[in-house]
């Protein structure tokens, strides 16, 4: 073992690398503090469209234009679809936003704000009469505000979107990087084949279960409205599915805390006028249960997921982790909590025992969810980022 001594600078040239290496680190660390949201919604896209994107790439054999084709078939569509409902929920928020979800989204979102937004969307033509009241000095800080919002949002989406392409692009670069920085079959390596086998296999069962939901929630709910009488239809019912497959995202909560309050709101509408309507919300209770939770929770999830992390565990990463760092704390909750399993379990015990870290050489094998290709990257011919060994020229 080295010495104390050994490890610290022995001239001042030397202290001064590493002075000028800890403020370049300080730096980095500030940047990514100021986007660390965006930052980690771009990995865990990256995590969510991987497997597409060695599909693609598969056929087209370049990394580059695979992953712009994955940006532009998958990732920009679905960040369209997520800004389409966005603007139809701000339109509507008055439906959608009563007082105790109001409470419950104020720690994370200026409701405010966002009711001013509602305003401008819902209705424009009362912003203009605003504007023309309030005079010329309104309309220049209305416009810079404006101005202003659209701006961060489109600096967000688009270091967001580039965070993704880079990573598809440059992913085989930054594992042959990582590998011999660190050392092939080294602990560090073998731990890193860990983290992204695991941080792989949650993220995208999280998307494909997210996404089967929200489109059977759509759905069920627009159907529900065909059928059910006019006092008793589900306002805004796309906008309601999408939330319900973004609460799926949470193990054993599923979609309960949606449509577990649209239940209710169903039933008080249905005691208004007990004649024959009653029959609606038990309806639409049975059927959500049975087919946003039960049946989806036993028999889809295992078969998209396959995981092997506690579900416990993983619903404090997820409530735990939007609680203490807010709406970005959904995917760095999983994320913190696999990188702090795999540590205590791959290098703690031998830490611990005082005996030398040796961890396999090889990266865990495949879960059956995995195995059938559907779920996440197979080992066999979609390898993780970490774990490729293969020759990175052909990397654009």
């Amino acid at each position: 073992m080295a010495s104390t001594s050994s490890l610290l600078p022995q001239s001042k040239a030397r202290l001064g690398y590493w002075l000028l290496a800890l403020v370049a680190l300080a730096v980095l660390a500030g940047a990514v503090y100021l986007f660390v949201g965006t930052l980690v919604t771009g990995l865990f896209l990256y995590y969510a469209v991987r497997p597409a994107n060695r599909r693609i790439r598969s056929v087209i054999g370049s990394d580059g234009w695979a992953a712009i084709v994955t940006l532009v078939l998958v990732v920009l569509p679905l960040l369209a679809l997520v800004g389409y409902v966005a603007f139809l929920g701000v339109q509507s928020l008055d439906a959608l936003l009563n007082q105790s979800v109001r409470n419950l989204v104020a720690p994370y979102v200026d409701v405010g704000e966002i009711r001013s937004l509602s305003d401008i969307a819902s209705d424009p033509e009362e912003l203009l009469d605003r504007l023309r009241q309030s005079g010329l000095q309104g309309v220049i800080d209305w416009i810079f505000g404006a101005v202003g919002l659209l701006a961060n949002a489109v600096v967000h989406v688009f270091l967001m979107t580039a965070v993704v392409f880079y990573l598809l692009r440059d992913d085989r670069r930054l594992a042959a990087w990582y590998r011999d920085a660190v050392g092939d079959g080294s602990p560090a390596h073998v731990l890193g084949q860990h983290v992204d086998r695991d941080i792989s296999s949650v993220y995208f069962s999280n998307i494909l279960f997210m996404s089967s939901i929200a489109v059977l929630s759509a759905l069920g709910y627009s159907v529900f409205n065909l059928v059910a009488p006019a006092s008793m239809r589900i306002p805004l019912p796309i906008v309601l599915g999408v939330l319900t497959g973004v609460a799926s995202i949470v193990p054993l909560v599923v979609g309960k805390l949606v449509y577990v309050p649209i239940a209710v709101y169903l039933f008080g509408a249905a005691l208004q006028n007990p004649n024959d309507l009653l029959v609606y919300p038990i309806a639409f209770t049975v059927c959500a249960f049975l087919f946003l939770d039960f049946i989806p929770l036993t028999f889809l999830l295992p078969v998209m997921a396959g995981r092997t992390l506690h579900s416990g565990l993983m619903i404090f990463a997820y409530v735990g982790g939007t609680l203490v760092f807010g709406w970005y704390g959904l995917f760095l909750g999983p994320l913190v909590l696999v990188v702090t399993l795999r540590v205590s379990q791959d290098l703690v015990p031998d830490l611990i025992r005082g005996s030398p870290v040796a961890l396999g050489s090889d990266a865990p094998s495949p879960s059956p969810g995995e195995r059938g290709g559907a779920a996440a990257d197979s080992s066999d011919d979609v390898p993780s980022a970490v774990s490729r060994s293969d020759d990175t020229s052909d990397a654009d």
